[in-house]
């Protein structure tokens, strides 16, 4: 999604007459008893939290980003980015370590190495990202666990162990980490909500509500971390769902019936019938 389409998304949101509070966080400044008095529902979409940890020697060197901070600035336009390096690894496996790999290619990186611990079979990526990265001329190495990044003052390279136990060296200038983020686990203890046992907030499959009546929750602090897709239909699902309790028995109104229906996968528009046909 460009920036211009979100910003026209809200401003649509605002003639809805929504309202945006900022600098606040629920817990600290804003007590959850206040919202859960003031408010009939509350949805809780609120994404992961920081990028993990490598938790090897070299990780605070110069040169060592996290995915999302690349990202950002990708989308930014951050003119900066161009030809800024020469040699580029993105450790991880999964989309955002595809998107961050093929980016580096695109911003003006000769050698862009994706190297991810587990093999080519375990690639969380789509099939169809990971070729287009080959594509883009990207190097995927599996069976790749790093081991420490190299250099005194600044990124040399990383040092990776294979399956076998052998240690091998990649030459880099930057070094992307791109291996999941944590959970929020602050709000759902504030809220009082049950978790699985990696963080996630348990909710019912159908409605999206939480183990607390009237708080819902959806998107990647539901489904560990997944595509804008997904977090929009939690968004028309948990809708629905507030729906549901807050008018319990009542059909959805006659404007709404149509993106209900897409909540279960209906795929495309209902085709009105051209006049005189």
């Amino acid at each position: 999604m460009s920036q211009s389409t979100a910003i026209d998304e809200m401003r649509f949101l605002f003639q809805l007459g929504c309202d945006v509070v900022s600098g606040k966080e629920v817990g600290r400044d804003v007590p959850v008893a206040e919202l859960t008095a003031d408010f009939d529902a509350v949805f809780i979409g609120i994404g992961l939290s920081d990028t993990r940890s490598l938790g090897i020697p070299g990780e605070d060197l110069p040169g060592v980003t996290d995915a999302l901070a690349f990202i950002e600035r990708v989308k930014g336009r951050d003119k900066k980015l161009a030809n800024s390096s020469k040699s580029t690894v993105v450790i991880g496996g999964g989309n955002t370590a595809i998107d961050a790999t093929t980016q580096s290619v695109r911003t003006g990186a000769a050698k862009v190495v994706m190297a991810y611990r587990k093999g080519p079979e375990d690639l969380s990526a789509y099939d169809f990202e990971i070729e287009h990265a080959k594509k883009d001329g990207a190097q995927i190495l599996t069976h790749a666990t790093p081991v420490r990044i190299l250099g005194k003052t600044k990124v040399e390279g990383v040092e990776f162990q294979d399956a076998k136990g052998k240690k091998f060296t990649v030459e880099a200038d930057r070094v992307i980490k791109a291996i999941g983020q944590t959970k929020h686990f602050g709000l759902a203890k504030a809220f009082g909500l049950a978790q699985h046992d990696d963080g996630r907030i348990k909710v019912d499959a159908g409605t999206l509500e939480t183990s607390k009546k009237k708080i819902f929750a959806g998107g990647d602090m539901v489904n560990g971390g997944k595509e804008v897709v997904n977090a929009a239909a939690d968004g028309k699902r948990a809708a629905w769902g507030i729906q549901q309790a807050l008018f319990p028995g009542h059909p959805a109104p006659a404007e709404c019936q149509y993106w209900i229906s897409t909540i279960d996968g209906r795929k495309v528009a209902p085709i009105k019938p051209r006049s005189g046909h």
